[in-house]
């Protein structure tokens, strides 16, 4: 209504203007739609974006919602700065120039966003570290229709939607340094703000950072940064971390992204080893890289006689001179690669899961060994019952499934019983499968003629497998062959 008024009084002339001043909502829709609309334009359509609706050959155009088109993920970079007191012997006032310089060069590559911590040594008091944005000044350079200007000077418009004060406080009584002002004015530039007595347990407070007197410890935060910090703390002095300055608690969270490396070639680097009776033999090969030598020669003359010579000049040179060296070097001392023998598993029954859990146990054993504590020590006991529990329920189905093959092979495949029978003698084969011929017997009870077979001992683990596996009678009582199998039955650990 008050537009709509001021618009009917204004006189028609051009010094006058009526700036529309959007939410941040609002421009952030529209940050979304120009692209569109310039790409409908470039296409021959007839495109208009009046606040944040499009409307594409006079129909409204509707983006994709956030679950359709869900947010990128934010980029950060983040680091540490220290900048010496000003007027010591190795100040420089140039420091804030060089840092602002680096995060431009990072904006140039993308839009990341930037969260710097450290000692500044500069005192700010209270002054803004941001600049609201002038309207007059948007008009008259016509400036109000491009929406990437506008989102860079209302930025500050995030900090109120989060619900963080733009005004700071202080329990600071210093007035602002020079590197104060340089501090205030990079962040203006670059769109960053001081977090110190806007979040966490300092919000409000302001606490002091170094001598309990002045806030020269700062955290610095891009806009969009803000919502990440999860805990923020000015903490007490400590004389065994700083001589004169309090620690910076910081927490930030971040959504875990997992990266699977499905690459099964894995690639080691040779090392060579000199060999001095090789020395003369290595002095050769180097001389008989003439084209690579002359090469690296018509270089180093002409960065010589250059009145300038650049950084990635003198590396590529420098890398040349070491290629010739690592390959002469490979070419003369030249290793005999190593012949493993692969061990033979004699033991069939060790699967991969036994592998695995041994593995298991030898880890938790060396990190026990390193940090013997309580919590170690559990998972050293944890996972060498695991390891036993694995290893013994291998071999017992091993045995298991042996034994049954045994039985159902003796009924139908006379043949592949005996190759298995036979296999148990091989040399290499561990003591305990093997099966000797002597156990099996033919035996005459009541003058009746059987077979048994399988009634075989077999040591394992300080126990006896009896295997009743077929018995071939003839005309032999019922009752007496159910009681020959139950005395069987008693002396053996079935």
């Amino acid at each position: 209504m008050v537009l709509s008024a001021a618009i009917q009084k204004l006189k028609n002339k051009k010094q006058f203007f009526v700036h529309e001043q959007y939410p941040i909502e609002i421009i952030e829709r529209r940050r979304e739609l120009v692209p569109i609309l310039k790409d409908a334009r470039t296409k021959g359509h007839e495109a208009v974006l009046k606040e944040d609706r499009l409307y594409i050959d006079k129909k409204r155009f509707y983006p994709r919602t956030s679950s359709q088109h869900p947010p990128p993920p934010v980029a950060m970079d983040h680091g540490c700065i220290y900048i010496p007191p000003e007027g010591s012997k190795y100040s420089n006032l140039e420091a804030f120039d060089e840092i602002e310089n680096e995060l431009m060069s990072f904006k140039k590559v993308s839009d990341v966003h930037t969260a710097l911590i450290g000692d500044f040594n500069a005192k700010t008091g209270i002054l803004n570290d941001f600049v609201l944005a002038d309207e007059t000044l948007l008009d008259l350079f016509h400036l109000d229709t491009d929406n990437e200007i506008i989102s860079y000077m209302l930025d500050y418009e995030n900090l109120k939607s989060y619900n963080i004060p733009l005004q700071r406080v202080t329990q600071c009584s210093c007035q602002p340094n020079t590197y104060g002002y340089k501090l205030l004015n990079c962040c203006k530039k670059m769109n960053m703000y001081i977090a110190n007595s806007r979040i966490g347990v300092d919000k409000g407070v302001g606490k002091t950072t170094c001598k309990n007197t002045s806030v020269v410890d700062v955290l610095l935060l891009s806009s969009k940064l803000f919502t990440l910090v999860k805990e923020f703390e000015i903490q007490q002095f400590d004389p065994l971390l700083s001589d004169v300055h309090s620690a910076i608690h910081v927490t930030l969270k971040s959504q875990s992204v997992s990266h699977e490396n499905n690459s099964v070639t894995s690639y080691q680097t040779s090392k060579t080893r000199w060999h001095d009776n090789k020395r003369n033999q290595f002095v050769n090969t180097v001389h008989n890289k003439k084209e690579q030598l002359s090469a690296i020669l018509n270089d180093l003359h002409n960065l010589h006689s250059s009145d300038h010579c650049t950084q990635h000049e003198i590396d590529t040179v420098v890398d040349n001179i070491g290629e010739i060296l690592v390959s002469s070097a490979n070419e003369t001392f030249v290793k005999n690669p190593r012949t493993t023998t692969q061990r033979t598993n004699k033991k069939p029954w060790y699967t991969k899961k036994c592998y695995d859990a041994r593995k298991k146990f030898h880890k938790a054993r060396k990190q026990y060994n390193l940090h013997k504590n309580e919590i170690n020590h559990k998972k050293l006991l944890d996972f060498s019952k695991q390891y036993k529990q694995i290893t013994n329920k291998a071999y017992n189905d091993y045995q298991f499934n042996l034994e049954s093959k045994i039985r159902n092979t003796s009924k139908t495949n006379g043949r592949e019983f005996w190759k298995i029978l036979n296999n148990f003698n091989k040399k290499g084969n561990d003591d305990s499968n093997i099966i000797s011929m002597e156990s099996l017997a033919i035996t005459q009870l009541d003058e009746k003629w059987f077979l048994v077979v399988g009634i075989q001992q077999f040591d394992v683990g300080k126990r006896c497998l009896t295997y009743f596996t077929d018995t071939v009678c003839s005309n032999m009582p019922k009752s007496y062959l159910c009681g020959t199998i139950r005395q069987l039955l008693k002396e053996c650990l079935f």
